[in-house]
């Protein structure tokens, strides 16, 4: 979350320690107290586009996702994903740690929408999943996500605020044959494979 933010906003302090309490309650699926979870839907209708309350929500949108299925099912606002709008989800991008499964669960012509303005956190989360080790389709197929990103509104900025952590990303990544002389040198030639293979198809 922010810095300071609990410390100025004594409110969402308290939701924070109630989320912290159900979270302290949730060893499984369906196990957060109901009391806790009707308060926050009440929070999401009242003030659910407020900066401070989708900061807190979405510091805790990763164990509401596993530990809560029903309760986040029946709020897709979680989720969203409005330049224009704060939400939970929004939050939990800018200021959240990695969390595969949650990125996936986020539609994904709305993920893609900050990633072309560059906000923060964005673009390297969908780096991350592209990239993922046995999960490289996480956002579904990754020459269509290249196509959406590359044929949307502002494609040419959007590919480029994703090669960038992409490039950063593929340097520690280890190489065989030549490249392996030359790690460096074979970034290039990865970014340019995928590239290609996303205008080509």
């Amino acid at each position: 979350m922010p810095a300071g933010l609990l410390d100025t906003h004594p409110a969402v302090r308290a939701l924070d320690c109630l989320l912290d309490y159900a979270a302290g309650h949730a060893t499984k699926d369906g196990a957060m107290p109901d009391d806790v979870l009707r308060l926050v839907a009440d929070i999401l209708t009242a003030r659910g586009s407020d900066e401070a309350v989708a900061a807190v929500i979405g510091a805790h949108l990763p164990l509401l996702h596993r530990r809560a299925t029903a309760f986040t099912a029946a709020h897709p606002e979680l989720y969203a994903l409005d330049p224009q709008r704060p939400s939970p989800a929004a939050a939990w991008l800018h200021w959240g740690g990695p969390d595969p499964l949650l990125l996936a669960a986020l539609d994904r012509s709305q993920l893609l929408a900050p990633v072309r303005v560059n906000a923060y956190g964005a673009a390297g989360r969908v780096a991350f999943a592209l990239l993922l080790d046995g999960q490289h389709d996480l956002l579904g197929d990754p020459v269509d996500v290249w196509r959406e990103l590359a044929v949307g509104p502002d494609g040419t900025d959007g590919v480029s605020h994703l090669l960038a952590p992409l490039v950063v990303s593929s340097r520690g990544r280890p190489r065989t044959g030549d490249a392996a002389q030359n790690p460096a040198a074979g970034v290039p030639e990865d970014v340019a494979r995928t590239v290609d293979g996303s205008a080509s198809s």
